[in-house]
């Protein structure tokens, strides 16, 4: 008795990918890779670059417990101007000019990051002040607890010294402490545009103790 030949076996495996499934995918992939989905920015309560999409944009009196906030006895002795900047912004006009360079600002006597703030004006000429929020300070605030990483919580790095702004990498690693095994870095088009500028290229480097001291 003979088998017939099996037919399925004339076919093409694995098949070819239709032309839907190959738009879908480049679609998706120039939505996950452009410049809206990448766009990042600043909590305005702990000072961590975030994901644009995972803030919550929402005026300072939508905060929840905004009240768990405001400073704290020890940040006046930790941060400096702090007691100036909390005066100004309770109608004292002497000390605005040393206050606009600082990172950070008191609003009701409750801190926040100037980076994560944006001040607008509605309708009825009413300044309004929005805030960007992570998730992490947001969860926090919810249950009525201090967001780990806030200034509220006595966690300050400081500012950066103006000497030490704007170094190129090489420059970092010769006064770095540490040194880190990988590294993000920031691709610019020719024309040296910030829009079309995107995070790529993390890749691994081998890392030794370096003696700051003597590099100086």
């Amino acid at each position: 008795m003979k088998r017939k030949p099996n037919q399925d076996g004339k076919a093409d495996w694995p098949k070819p990918v239709d032309m839907d499934c190959k738009v879908n995918c480049l679609k998706n992939f120039i939505q996950h890779m452009s410049m809206d989905s990448l766009a990042e920015s600043v909590c305005g309560i702990c000072n961590v670059r975030r994901f644009k999409r995972d803030l919550r944009h929402v005026p300072l009196s939508k905060i929840p417990s905004i009240e768990l906030l405001k400073i704290h006895p020890d940040l006046h002795n930790m941060i400096p101007k702090i007691q100036e900047i909390n005066s100004f912004n309770s109608n004292d006009s002497n000390v605005q000019s040393s206050t606009n360079n600082q990172s950070f600002t008191c609003i009701n006597g409750m801190f926040f990051y100037e980076a994560g703030l944006y001040k607008t004006v509605d309708r009825k000429k009413r300044s309004l002040i929005h805030c960007d929020v992570c998730t992490e300070c947001w969860s926090a605030l919810t249950k009525e607890k201090i967001p780990k990483f806030s200034a509220t919580n006595k966690v300050w790095m400081g500012d950066i010294p103006k000497q030490l702004q704007g170094l190129t990498i090489p420059e970092q690693r010769l006064i770095a402490l540490y040194r880190h095994n990988s590294c993000i870095v920031k691709l610019q088009s020719p024309f040296h545009s910030t829009s079309t500028a995107q995070s790529a290229l993390k890749g691994n480097c081998i890392s030794f103790p370096q003696d700051v001291i003597n590099i100086a």
